[in-house]
């Protein structure tokens, strides 16, 4: 019996208390240009065939999750913001791997939770 793929939040409340429900995790990766990483949820989450989105069934295998990179400054004209996605297998590992760099949604600076949020609420 297949079930359907549910990616699970950040493991402890306190990363993400006050923050939107869409919000799967917040990594924050100081040494690179996207410095800060978000990845969103439920709404946010498609499957893909043949590299054509699809309503299939959504399994592990074909489930891909949204994820934002952005810069200090993502709103400046000089900033990143980049939506991309990553197969629900990548992104489970990703976090996994990244989990020492994870961040409270609280501690994000202002500008950023207001631009996760203006971007994910087009």
């Amino acid at each position: 019996m297949k079930t359907n793929y549910v990616p699970r939040r950040a493991g402890l409340k306190r990363w993400l208390k006050g923050a939107p429900d869409y919000i799967l995790d917040v990594l924050n990766v100081a040494n690179c240009a996207d410095h800060y990483v978000v990845f969103l949820g439920k709404q946010f989450i498609f499957h893909i065939k043949d590299g054509i989105a699809d309503d299939g069934p959504d399994e592990f295998g074909n489930t891909h999750v949204a994820v934002l990179f952005m810069s200090d400054e993502p709103s400046s004209s000089q900033g990143v913001s980049i939506w991309d996605t990553m197969t629900a297998y990548n992104q489970a590992t990703y976090r996994y791997n990244h989990k020492h760099r994870r961040i409270r949604w609280k501690d994000l600076p202002d500008t950023i939770r207001k631009h996760v949020i203006s971007r994910a609420t087009l």
